[in-house]
């Protein structure tokens, strides 16, 4: 393996799309690291290279956490006995930030984060075209290198994908892999949601759980949506219809049977706004369609749906309750 490949597995592996043998091959190539041959570098030099790798890093989220608490760990002054993957992931940051070699296929890695209240828009280097919801983060190679067309979605995504049969383009997710031709569908996956959905409006895509290898993909056709239970490990499948699948593009949210607290964080998203909400009430499901009411509308008309108690204090509103039972 030659250093630009090296570089391009490592920079895989940050953003959670390197495969198991790929991760192992890593491990074991840290263990090299492991011997008194590694030469001592001054206060002076360690001082310095730590400044610049911690301005160079360009992750975010829980990668970037464990990068820089690995960091800590393992300060540049002790490395005469060992040297960490991540401390020395941190060193290639350092020297090529942001891009891969310079070179026939250099490329940079990106990352489109939308902010609460707005939607974006991304064209990618093979003619892709994707709408990012509020709250979403979308982190992806330009152009892109390898056999697959590989991104990295937080949150929720409409893709129009470019048809190749002979490069499939691939998201990865927190717990859905989702693999595809060329066809337009839509990705809702928000961190910490616990049923990530796939919809499909024209071609076929493939789901598969992320961490589950043995879990036969499900097939996911023109018409229909497939519902992965983070808790059960299984998906459901069901139909749906284009303006189900499209709304959230026309400022409109709906809800089918949704607990209360997505339906929180997708009001927060929309709004611009916090809502702190009582345990006892996250469970508590919604079947609703929300256009452009005020927010305060919204809320009361759902707090009075289940018996709770809304007050407002500056940008934040309170959700009080007992349960979820209905006045």
């Amino acid at each position: 393996m030659n250093k630009e490949k090296f570089i391009q597995l490592i920079y895989k592996m940050l953003s959670g799309l390197a495969t198991k043998p790929e991760r192992e091959f890593l491990e074991k190539y840290d263990r090299l690291f492991e011997a008194d041959q590694v030469p001592f570098l001054s206060d002076d030099k360690a001082d310095k290279i730590k400044k610049e790798i911690y301005e160079r890093i360009h992750l975010h989220g829980d990668e970037a956490n464990k990068v820089r608490r690995f960091y800590r760990h393992y300060t540049v002054s002790a490395v005469a006995a060992s040297v960490s993957l991540c401390l020395l992931i941190s060193w290639l940051l350092y020297t090529l930030p942001g891009k891969a070699p310079v070179g026939e296929s250099a490329a940079e890695y990106r990352e489109v984060k939308v902010p609460a209240g707005k939607i974006s828009r991304v064209v990618l280097s093979d003619g892709t075209k994707v709408m990012l919801n509020a709250g979403s983060r979308l982190y992806y190679q330009e152009p892109f290198g390898g056999g697959l067309r590989e991104v990295k979605l937080e949150g929720e995504g409409y893709f129009e994908v470019a048809r190749r049969p002979d490069r499939p383009f691939v998201i990865h997710t927190e717990d859905l892999r989702v693999r595809v031709l060329g066809t337009s569908f839509n990705v809702r996956a928000y961190k910490g949601n616990s049923q990530p959905e796939v919809s499909v409006v024209h071609g076929k895509v493939s789901v598969e759980p992320a961490r589950n290898k043995d879990r036969q993909p499900v097939l996911v056709t023109p018409g229909q949506k497939a519902t992965y239970s983070v808790s059960e490990g299984n998906f459901a499948t069901d139909s749906c219809s284009g303006d189900y699948v499209m709304a959230w593009q026309r400022g409109v949210l709906i809800f089918q049977n949704t607990p209360f607290k997505e339906v929180a964080g997708a009001l927060e998203r929309k709004f611009d706004i916090r809502i702190n909400l009582d345990k006892s009430l996250e469970n508590c499901t919604f079947y609703a369609q929300i256009e452009n009411e005020p927010v305060g509308v919204t809320l009361t008309a759902l707090t009075r749906l289940i018996g709770a108690d809304l007050k407002k204090k500056e940008n934040v509103f309170y959700i009080t309750g007992t349960g979820c039972n209905s006045r």
